[in-house]
C-alpha cells in the first residue's frame, strides 16, 4: 500500500502497520492511499466541508475519475457534530456525497468514484485494511503510472459558474447554454436569469446579488469559516 508523506501526521499508517499491512510512503500526485489499482482520499469531515466551499475538491474528484478505475472518498468524523459547528444544513452536504459518487471525467479512464462516511481512524484502517486484503495480489505492487490532464475549456466554464452558491453542474449547463458565455452570464439581469428553465425569483435575485457585489476584503471578510458559513 502507498501512502502519502502528507499521511504520517495521520494516526492510519501506525494502525496500519499494527494490523500488519505492508505500507509505503511516497508523494502521490493524486490522493492519500493507492492500493492496488485503486485510489483513496482520506478527508476528515470539517476538511471535506471545506474542500467542498472551495471548489478544491472538484479538482479532486476529476483526477481520480481521470486516473483510476475505481476511487474512494473516506469521509471521517461525525456529520451531525460537524454540521452543528459548521452551522450548515444537512441536506446540502448529502447531496455533495451523491454527486461525488456520479462524478466522471470527461476523460482518460473515466473512472468510478463511491464515498463511504467512517467515524473515526481506527474504522478508516480496518476499510483500507479489508480493501488491501481483497484487491491486492502477493505479486510485487507497483505505483501506478499519474497524470494530471489539463482540464478542457468546456470543464472550467463549468467549473466556475457551478463554484457560485445555488449553481451546481446542471444548472451551470442551463445558464452557459443560453448565455453563451462567462461574460454573458455574469452580465445578465435578474429577469434574464429567470429566463433559464427551473430559476426562480428569489434565486436568480440570489445569483445577481453575488455577481454584483463589491469585494470588501479585509481578513474577516476572507475566512474560510465566514465563506462556509455564507454558502
Amino acid at each position: 500500500m502507498f501512502i502519502d508523506t502528507r499521511e504520517k501526521r495521520s494516526r492510519i499508517p501506525v494502525l496500519l502497520e499494527k494490523m500488519n499491512i505492508p505500507i509505503t510512503y511516497t508523494d502521490l500526485e493524486v490522493g492519500d492511499y493507492i492500493i492496488g489499482d485503486i485510489c483513496v482520499e482520506r478527508k476528515e469531515i470539517n476538511d471535506y466541508i471545506g474542500s467542498l466551499s472551495s471548489g478544491h475538491l472538484e479538482e479532486q474528484l476529476y483526477n481520480m475519475s481521470v486516473n483510476f478505475n475505481l476511487s474512494y472518498i473516506l469521509i471521517e468524523g461525525i456529520i451531525s457534530e460537524a454540521l452543528m459547528y459548521r452551522k450548515m444544513k444537512r441536506a446540502p452536504l448529502i447531496s455533495s456525497l451523491v454527486g461525488c459518487s456520479l462524478k466522471r471525467a470527461s476523460d482518460g479512464k473515466q473512472g468510478r468514484i463511491n464515498t463511504v462516511n467512517l467515524e473515526n481512524a481506527y474504522d478508516t484502517a480496518l476499510f483500507l485494511k479489508f480493501l488491501h486484503n481483497r484487491c491486492v495480489s502477493k505479486d510485487e505492487i507497483r505505483l501506478p503510472r499519474i497524470k494530471k490532464v489539463p482540464h478542457s475549456n468546456t470543464y472550467r466554464l463549468l467549473y466556475i459558474t457551478s463554484s457560485i452558491p445555488g449553481i451546481g453542474h446542471k444548472k451551470a449547463e442551463l445558464f452557459l447554454s443560453r448565455f453563451k458565455t462567462i461574460k454573458g452570464f455574469t452580465n445578465a439581469t435578474v429577469e434574464e436569469l429567470m429566463g433559464v428553465d427551473g430559476i426562480g425569483k428569489k434565486l436568480a435575485q440570489k445569483i445577481f446579488d453575488i455577481l454584483n457585489k463589491e469585494f470588501e476584503g479585509g481578513e474577516e471578510e476572507c475566512s474560510q469559516k465566514n465563506i462556509d458559513q455564507k454558502v
